[in-house]
Formats: structure tokens, C-alpha cells, sequence
């Protein structure tokens, strides 16, 4: 990947990367027991990552800055939860739920919940439940500093030179 490929396509490209190099089945993990979370779908979903990001970014209208945010909630939430995998049958419904928080954060308009539910697929208070379900995995951290959006903005860069 070039090294001035957008944001989007960076957290797209690294969290494919990720998200292959796990098992699909394995959900979250206390000890040597495996239990499904609220974000795990019963079957791995056919739409890849990148698409279902392309879909969230072509009907939300989220920044590029957007992404960048929920990457980072995401690496936040497994530096909180270190016993929560990401798997193919979560990560959809994380990136949404995460895509929403950060709009919310960082966008001075954004798509209401009623809007996301029809574009990520999963019904409004399925959908409800996770965004609070991700409140409470982020400890409710929201706060981005300009510093640390430079610092991921960098390491995603880099990273995608990698892959």
C-alpha cells in the first residue's frame, strides 16, 4: 500500500490483517473458557471488512478522522479487556458500534442510530445495546488527544507499509 493511501483505507487494511491472522471462532476468554459476547454474530458474515467499512463510510458520511477514532477505541477497549479476542464473527459490530461513538465524539454532524442500524444491518436496539455495551468496555474514555490521533494516524501509516 502506498504510504499516502487514505485513513480509511488503513484501518480497513490493518484490521483485515488482524482480524485473519485469529480464529474465527474464538470469542472472549476468561481462563481456558470460551463464551460468545454481545458482539459476536451467530455465523462469520459474508461482507468483508473493508466493504463493510466502505458501506458504513459511503451512507454515514464520516470523516476520514472518524476511523482513525474508532481504531482507536477498539485498540483501547482490548487494552481494557485483555481477555476480549477480536474474531470475524465480532469485529462487524465492533467497528459500528466504535464508528458510532467516534462520530458522535468527533463529528459535528453525524447519522442518527435509527440511520447505522439500516447501514451496519443489525436492529436498532441490538444496536443500542452494543453502543452502551462499548461505553462500558472504553470505561466510558472517549477523550482523543490531537496527539494521540497523530501518533495511531502514524502508526497505521506504517503499519500498511507492512502488509
Amino acid at each position: 500500500m502506498q504510504l499516502h493511501s487514505s485513513a480509511f483505507e488503513q484501518v480497513a487494511a490493518v484490521i483485515e490483517h488482524i482480524i485473519t491472522n485469529f480464529d474465527p471462532n474464538l470469542c472472549c476468554s476468561i481462563g481456558n473458557i470460551l463464551f460468545p459476547t454481545p458482539f459476536d454474530a451467530v455465523e462469520v458474515p459474508e461482507i468483508s471488512v473493508k466493504d463493510y467499512l466502505g458501506r458504513i463510510r459511503e451512507y454515514s458520511r464520516c470523516s476520514e478522522s472518524c476511523y482513525v477514532i474508532a481504531f482507536i477505541y477498539i485498540d483501547r477497549l482490548l487494552q481494557n479487556n485483555p481477555g476480549f479476542l477480536l474474531s470475524k464473527l465480532n469485529i462487524h459490530r465492533l467497528i459500528l458500534s466504535t464508528v458510532i461513538l467516534a462520530a458522535k465524539y468527533s463529528e459535528d454532524e453525524y447519522v442518527d442510530n435509527a440511520t447505522f442500524s439500516k447501514i451496519g444491518g443489525i436492529p436498532l436496539p441490538e444496536l443500542n445495546l452494543l453502543e452502551a455495551y462499548t461505553l462500558i468496555l472504553l470505561h466510558y474514555n472517549l477523550r482523543v488527544t490531537t496527539e494521540l490521533y497523530y501518533q495511531y494516524l502514524h502508526e497505521l501509516e506504517l503499519l500498511t507499509l507492512c502488509h
